[in-house]
């Protein structure tokens, strides 16, 4: 697609004289829909004619296929394109804004400094992978999955437009040797111990953290739940 065979010309005037002073050019174009048009451009002379609608021609190919992402393409244009789309979806409240905010700063400092530079085409999975590896070591962990989330996502769009033939996201996995400790609740001293540290600091007090430590334990909510909280609410 994008591409068109041999340019032929044939005169479309003549002068008084009987002699051919306007020409055209045609070639048969295959259209982004994957159907076949002839296409023509004018001019005095044959070679006119025939630069005319090659340069008709490329333009069609850039208008039709800018939207396109190619394997020439660097990876940040995708992520780009996957972040407009999760804008989107914040605008239309499908998806939190806190989300995109989260994945932004994990992009401009995690993600485009390793990887943003590379062509869609050199994304393959062993310099994936060394990317998320790099990340888990030098970062952490949670954020190592949060650039695997954004960069699978990424890369999914790239293999929608042809830029990839597959995901190279698909087959890193994260391996850490940390054991995940389970939950736990304070004890009665270290509750005790908590409340007082917050009764001895003016701050802690100003900013009604004894009331909220106690909701907190009361309900199990988490930080941002229980500061969503209002008086309506409530029974």
């Amino acid at each position: 697609m994008g591409t068109w065979g041999e340019i032929w010309t044939l005169p479309v005037h003549h002068d008084g004289k009987g002699r051919p002073d306007r020409f055209e050019a045609r070639a048969n174009y295959r259209d982004f829909d994957g159907r076949t048009r002839m296409v023509g451009a004018r001019g005095r002379t044959k070679t006119e004619a025939r630069n005319t609608l090659r340069s008709v021609l490329k333009e069609r190919v850039q208008l039709r296929g800018s939207e396109a992402l190619k394997p020439s393409d660097r990876v940040a244009v995708a992520i780009e394109m996957f972040m407009a789309n999760l804008q989107a979806l914040v605008d239309e409240q499908v998806r939190s804004p806190g989300t995109l905010y989260t994945y932004r700063q994990h992009i401009d400092k995690n993600l485009l400094p390793r990887i943003g530079e590379i062509r869609i085409g050199e994304a393959l999975t062993p310099v994936v992978n060394k990317v998320v590896t790099d990340i888990k070591d030098e970062v952490g962990v949670a954020s190592a999955r949060t650039c695997r989330s954004i960069l699978a996502s990424s890369l999914a769009i790239a293999v929608r437009h042809g830029a990839l033939t597959s995901n190279p996201v698909r087959e890193i996995e994260i391996v850490t040797k940390q054991r995940r400790r389970p939950p736990r609740s304070l004890t009665e001293e270290e509750r005790e111990q908590w409340f007082e540290l917050l009764r001895q600091d003016e701050r802690a007090v100003r900013a009604d953290l004894i009331d909220i430590s106690k909701f907190m334990l009361a309900t199990g909510e988490r930080i941002g739940e229980t500061l969503a909280v209002l008086w309506e609410d409530l029974n």
